[in-house]
């Protein structure tokens, strides 16, 4: 038996395969904000709709709830969803269309 083959025969019930926790990338919780963040944007998410509770999140996508929490929080800090203790997460603002936004800075015309 040669050397190359000695590592796998050792042991073949360990797998040498990176395993995928939701842990290695620390940009996970950018990954699970991104989908919210588009519907805020797209207008299928609305202002004051409710979003689902840490629990539902953690239980559905499979992420640790710290995970999840930090997701929220970083659409919180974005001014995309606003935290109401006892209640939950909600969808804070309608964001504006480029019209928009460019209309605010020239003016009215």
């Amino acid at each position: 038996m040669g050397d190359s083959n000695r590592e796998s025969s050792c042991f073949p019930w360990v797998s040498l395969e990176p395993v995928d926790l939701g842990l290695a990338d620390p940009r996970a919780y950018r990954r699970l904000a991104a989908p919210t963040r588009e519907q805020i944007s797209s207008g299928i998410l609305r202002q004051g709709q409710p979003l689902p509770s840490i629990t539902v999140l953690n239980r559905d996508r499979g992420h640790a709830r710290e995970t999840c929490s930090k997701a929220y929080r970083l659409l919180e800090a974005e001014g995309l969803v606003r935290r109401i203790p006892g209640l939950g997460y909600f969808v804070a603002v309608r964001p504006r269309s480029q019209n928009e936004r460019t209309s605010q800075v020239r003016g009215p015309t």
